[in-house]
């Protein structure tokens, strides 16, 4: 039986109360209270990723130790640390040397962020690799299936889209369902939105936030990335388990369980904690059915 979540036209009193980008791609976000935002998302988010020297990109769905790196960027630094291990410091000001990351839609150019960041990383996961930052705008070439998840144009290494955005209902109403809570960072949000009832987000195909609009791309597919608890390096049964008895859309890539709605930005502005946000046009939620068992 299809099920869908409760509608509601009414514009409510919404805001932004989270912001957080991901420098590294899979590793510890940082929480903002401002932050600028462009066609490829919000400032440094996923700029750069982790890759074996032959430009596989390795993330914590193959290594869930990358969950306890934290990370601090400035306008000319970089620092990673891990509990037990010395701060490592990359110079942003240097170029690197060009290399590629294989992406799962095609190969995007990046730039090697040096034998130090390498030699620091490659201790610390156990396998050779390479830090990577993006430094130039490349083509996605996504399957036909897909195309609505992606952008023409990238300047950095987000899975799909630009921005992906959560209300705090809709996690407060997995909680419910849940023995035990889960954090909004499992789920790595770069927009949390409060005031809008359990997954309105779904049906938001226009939104402002603050003076910035932002349209709908499409539902975010949930990965085994939820499964590790925030600071550990251990990987659990929830929330999927959970999620996949109501929250599964047969119109995803594999008919994949869905939480979070991805958006991208139209103009470059900048967003604030406190924004106000208003929906500017809804459409359909997606269909969601039950996993079945048998």
């Amino acid at each position: 039986m299809a099920l869908q979540p409760k509608s509601t036209h009414g514009q409510a009193s919404m805001e932004l109360m989270g912001i957080w980008h991901y420098p590294v791609k899979s590793c510890i976000g940082n929480a903002l209270t401002v932050a600028d935002v462009d066609e490829s998302g919000i400032g440094a988010d996923r700029l750069f990723v982790i890759a074996t020297p032959e430009g596989k990109p390795l993330t914590q769905r193959s290594i869930p130790r990358l969950n306890l790196i934290s990370v601090t960027i400035t306008p000319r630094h970089l620092c990673l640390q891990a509990s037990g291990w010395s701060d490592l410091s990359v110079d942003l000001r240097t170029n690197g040397t060009a290399t590629t990351v294989e992406l799962y839609d095609g190969p995007a150019p990046g730039e090697c962020m040096g034998t130090q960041a390498a030699h620091w990383l490659t201790e610390f996961v156990g396998r050779p690799c390479q830090l990577v930052r993006s430094h130039q705008k490349f083509v996605r070439r996504p399957s036909p299936q897909a195309a609505h998840l992606f952008l023409p144009e990238q300047k950095r290494f987000p899975d799909c889209a630009p921005i992906l955005l959560i209300g705090c209902a809709s996690l407060n109403d997995l909680n419910a369902r849940l023995n035990e809570p889960v954090e909004m960072s499992r789920f790595r949000p770069n927009m949390v939105i409060e005031g809008a009832p359990p997954y309105a987000e779904d049906s938001w195909l226009t939104i402002r936030v603050g003076e910035v609009l932002f349209d709908y791309m499409g539902p975010c597919e949930r990965c085994g990335i939820t499964l590790i608890a925030p600071g550990t390096d251990m990987r659990g049964k929830e929330p999927l388990r959970t999620l996949r008895t109501y929250r599964i859309t047969p119109q995803g890539l594999a008919g994949g369980i869905v939480f979070g709605v991805f958006f991208k930005p139209r103009q470059p502005a900048q967003i604030r904690i406190g924004d106000r946000v208003e929906v500017l046009k809804f459409g359909n939620p997606p269909a969601l059915t039950r996993e079945e068992t048998s």
